[in-house]
């Protein structure tokens, strides 16, 4: 599972203002190439209550990075 976290630090300065987190995860209909994936992105400040989710189907394991899944799984939210 990834789980991503992202925080707002106004100036740099702690403490943290607002905090955004999602999860990926292999849903394991896959193979060792091909990669089928969930994901779901929390509320601000919660990791608890789900704003979006969805799926991300036949990703390419071999030959893409976790920075292409996380682009995915955002494109998935804002292209619907």
């Amino acid at each position: 599972m990834l789980r991503i976290k992202i925080e707002l630090i106004p100036f740099g300065i702690l403490p943290v203002k607002n905090s955004w987190n999602a999860e990926i995860w292999n849903d394991a209909t896959g193979d060792r190439s091909i990669g089928n994936y969930q994901f779901k992105i929390f509320r601000k400040n919660s990791n608890s209550t789900i704003w979006k989710g969805g799926e991300i189907k036949n990703f390419q394991r071999l030959r893409w990075n976790v920075w292409y899944l996380l682009y995915l799984c955002l494109k998935n939210v804002y292209d619907d």
